[in-house]
């Protein structure tokens, strides 16, 4: 057809006897990037950015929602004289967990102990004179000032407990059980214990 032509190669066969005239296309050009592969991508960073910031928050929601439970209301039926052996168990664990949350969870408990509720602060200082399988060091001075200043005395007693209980100073000052004890621990903090805790918390 005039006007029109189509390039041809000339192909040499093996016994070099005869020769093929075939017609030459043209390379493809190489793919581009499909949209669809960017939104997979821009999607999993997406994923990984989420997942990296819930890691972060988790343990902080975990505190905040435990602090919200130990300040629950306490359940009227229940009598402050058997605080150390409730059935509101579900404060009591919170509270438990607060204390095995470590240093992050240290503010909270500091709010706690100091809460205007004598029934926070009794829960706060049974729980941490209690928690045996814990580390508690850091929150000996807290309970040494409970015990020197709270205007509840048997919050005060429970404070003088739990540090007896978490230093186990009772064998060296078997009087912090008689009542009030609060003179006894304060002489044994001014004389050693507070060179010894007197800067865990």
């Amino acid at each position: 057809m005039a006007g029109s032509f189509t390039e041809r190669q000339e192909v040499q066969c093996p016994d070099g006897l005869e020769t093929e005239q075939q017609p030459m296309t043209p390379s493809a050009p190489s793919p581009k990037p499909r949209r669809g592969m960017l939104a997979f991508y821009g999607a999993m960073g997406a994923v990984v950015v989420l997942f990296a910031a819930g890691y972060f928050a988790w343990t902080p929601l975990r505190i905040w929602y435990w602090e919200r439970e130990v300040l629950r209301e306490e359940d009227p039926t229940i009598s402050a004289d058997l605080i150390g052996a409730s059935s509101d168990f579900r404060r009591e664990h919170a509270a438990y967990y607060l204390l095995a949350a470590g240093d992050q969870a240290r503010p909270a408990i500091r709010r706690l102990l100091s809460s205007d509720r004598s029934g926070v602060r009794m829960l706060m200082v049974v729980v941490c004179g209690g928690s045996r399988d814990l580390e508690r060091r850091w929150v000996v001075p807290h309970l040494v000032e409970i015990a020197r200043t709270d205007h509840d005395a048997v919050v005060r007693t429970c404070a003088v407990t739990a540090v007896a209980d978490i230093t186990n100073v009772r064998e060296d000052s078997p009087s912090f059980y008689r009542d009030p004890g609060v003179r006894e621990l304060l002489k044994w903090w001014k004389r050693e214990g507070k060179a010894k805790y007197g800067r865990s918390g």
